[in-house]
């Protein structure tokens, strides 16, 4: 194809490349082995097999090494500090025993990089996904190297050791005297430094690739020094050195990050194969890079980002010659555009305005923030010049995701993003219009695929592990609604490709039950929001529907009775809603935090009309609630109980849980179990409990 004549004269090392990539893949998915088996057969003429066996063989072995778990139940000795994560209220500081690396919480800036200290404590290991298409915390820290987080029971300093990172830290100390401190630190430091809040503004716009993981804001910088010694006459050799020179000190100010190596191990590639003329193009130096980082770090194979950036610089060499253009602005759209399409299946919220605006701000956070975020440093004018400017820039980020004209998309199964990406390859490859046109109907049915339900309607309710919170998701034929709003629900809802809520029920106003409430009404369009009419809630986005003792309410075939709160009471979780819902032969109490006096004024107004099949236990378990005589009248066959995982109240309570195990109660708990689904088979019509992640427990 002509489309690839410019990377014919190439030593065809990206053929390897790409076999290691898909072995790669075919070592956490086994259905990518026929791919790899095909492309293989494919380029059979072309591979170097020697150099192939021996990097498979190689990251196997490799691969073998990191599934064993190596993790060690407690530690109770003296150890060195690897890493200091200064967040401002707290520190997490990371330490290496025997050969792993393992995380602690801290009070500010008791310890240092380098400190010999003593830990007596139990290791944790982190858990995974247990949601749906949710977030695997076990990947995630593992792709840092990260194997558990200790418990402390006892800590103390040995000694202070030389700290790496005193530099580091007086810069630091520097730049928290100034107004626009945390911006600057986003720069100087790197996406850790972003505050929480932006953080999510930069999420839900894709813009925390640009700190993350592409690295663009480095690339500016050395493109405007280039352009500076190219203007000084410089010799080649003095400007690599000053140019690699940047590269370690960003090393450096950015804890020796993936991306910064990255870029820096790629710098290095490129001046070897200048100064041995070895001959090989850009395409094939990527190959080089990514798999000696993977080689030199295993653990990288969990990182997302990093597989996502490979795809997006081999995408941008493979087609250079359909991104090129004479005009500069139209080639950064249609780079813009490429990086768009490649992060589409890995993000739920879209932004069409995006396409347009996102060259624009790639150059003002590449270049006028990244630039003044320095100069800052040093002029007290600038510094509050820059704080006014990204103000008034993440106001106008702001706006757009909230006015902003923005479409949702159901997370894709990693078979399906393989084939959304084999789609788009064959898009931009083929010159046939009508092949294009197919390509982008068949991409639109990728995601279409999977709002569809299936033709034997199950009706779903779902207890969902959000940790130490509730969240439950009722969904059938005609209702789709959500009680509480625990951390994680906004993005189970867009990853399900749930658009709409017919009602978001808030039992109450604590944080452990509506944390994401108001981003949900934010996002997704909800039909009511039920609330207690005796809690005072945050800012909501909806209709709100003030809910008390004796409201009726259908959704579908779940037809609500709200039996409480019956009155005010001091106490703020006896506020709480209390649903009682049937659907079909099943019958559920859902009593968010109410506790004993809540419980007696049920007990007196209801009585036997508590009977319920299926009890929520009220407050995760505390001992306040689930009493005796309540517990009597409702007498559920099954208990659910959302509580997290080794929580530090200890819920749920042993006493609670030997009154439910007294009465033969089939109890599930997220803590133990992760997401729990009660389905009913309209089919088979016969309800069933689904445990999807019980064996990772």
């Amino acid at each position: 194809m002509k489309i690839l004549d410019h990377i014919s004269r190439a030593r065809d090392l990206h053929v390897e490349g790409y076999v290691i990539f898909l072995f790669l893949l075919s070592l956490r998915f086994f259905w990518m082995i026929p791919v790899l088996i095909l492309y293989v057969y494919l380029l059979r003429k072309k591979i170097n097999w020697t150099l192939c066996w021996i990097l498979c063989s190689i990251l196997w072995l490799q691969h073998l090494w990191i599934t064993i778990d190596h993790t060690h139940d407690s530690i109770k000795d003296q150890v060195y500090v690897n890493e200091v994560i200064r967040t401002g209220d707290y520190d997490i500081v990371i330490i290496r025993y025997q050969m792993m690396k393992y995380r602690f919480y801290t009070s500010s800036n008791l310890y240092d990089s380098g400190d010999l200290i003593f830990i007596d404590g139990d290791i944790n290991q982190f858990r995974g996904q247990t949601i749906c298409h949710g977030f695997n915390p076990k990947n995630f820290f593992l792709s840092q190297g990260i194997m558990g987080e200790i418990n402390i029971h006892d800590i103390e300093l040995v000694e202070k050791g030389f700290n790496l990172n005193i530099l580091k830290d007086k810069l630091s100390e520097h730049i928290d005297q100034l107004v626009s401190k945390d911006y600057i630190k986003s720069f100087i430091f790197g996406e850790k430094s972003i505050p929480i809040e932006e953080q999510n503004t930069y999420q839900s716009l894709g813009i925390i690739f640009l700190f993350s993981i592409s690295g663009l804001h480095l690339y500016a910088l050395t493109f405007i020094i280039k352009k500076i010694m190219f203007y000084f006459n410089l010799n080649q050799r003095t400007q690599k050195s000053l140019i690699l020179s940047v590269y370690l000190i960003f090393l450096y100010l950015y804890s020796f990050s993936t991306t910064i190596l990255r870029i820096s191990m790629l710098y290095v590639f490129h001046w070897i194969n200048d100064r041995f003329y070895l001959k090989l193009t850009h395409l094939d130096l990527i190959q080089c890079v990514f798999f000696t980082l993977i080689l030199l770090n295993p653990y990288l194979i969990y990182d997302q980002g990093l597989f996502i950036v490979y795809l997006i610089l081999n995408l941008l060499v493979l087609l250079k010659p359909i991104l090129q253009s004479k005009y500069q602005m139209i080639r950064q759209l249609k780079v813009s555009g490429l990086i768009q399409i490649v992060l589409l299946p890995f993000k739920t919220m879209n932004y069409l305005v995006l396409l347009v605006l996102m060259p624009l701000i790639v150059f003002f956070l590449s270049g006028p923030a990244f630039l003044l975020a320095f100069m800052a440093l040093f002029f007290k004018p600038i510094d509050y010049l820059y704080l006014n400017l990204m103000t008034l820039f993440f106001s106008f980020i702001s706006n757009v995701s909230t006015f902003g004209i923005r479409f949702f998309l159901p997370a894709l199964p990693a078979f399906f993003i393989m084939v959304y990406f084999i789609i788009i390859l064959l898009i931009f490859y083929t010159n046939n219009i009508k092949r294009k046109l197919m390509g982008i109907l068949l991409v639109f049915l990728l995601f279409f695929i999977q709002t569809l339900k299936p033709y034997d309607f199950k009706v779903e309710i779902m207890m969902l592990d959000v940790g130490q919170g509730d969240t439950f998701y009722f969904e059938s034929r005609d209702c789709k609604m959500m009680i509480d709003s625990y951390q994680g629900s906004l993005d189970f809802l867009q990853n399900r490709g749930i658009y709409q809520l017919d009602y978001l029920f808030l039992t109450h106003s604590d944080t452990d039950h509506i944390k994401e409430a108001s981003e949900i009404t934010r996002h997704i369009k909800v039909d009511q929001i039920g609330i207690s009419y005796y809690e005072s809630y945050p800012e909501l986005y909806g209709s709100l529907m003030p809910l008390n003792q004796g409201k009726e309410i259908t959704c579908g075939d779940f037809k609500i009775d709200v039996l409480g709160p019956i009155k005010r009471y001091e106490n703020n979780n006896d506020n709480s809603l209390v649903l009682k819902i049937q659907i079909y032969d099943k019958t559920l109490l859902f009593t968010g935090d109410i506790e004993e006096d809540a419980e007696h004024d049920l007990i007196q107004i209801y009585g036997m009309n508590l009977k319920s099949d299926l009890l929520k236990v009220s407050h995760h378990g505390s001992i306040t609630s689930t009493n005796k005589n309540f517990l009597e009248l409702v007498n559920p066959t099954m208990a659910w109980i959302s509580a997290g995982y080794e929580n530090r109240f200890g819920f749920p309570h042993p006493e609670v849980m030997e009154r439910l195990k007294e009465k033969s109660i089939e109890i599930y708990r997220t803590d133990q179990e992760g997401t729990i689904l009660l389905i009913y088979d309209e089919k088979k019509r016969k309800w069933m409990v689904h445990l999807p992640f019980k064996d990772d427990f």
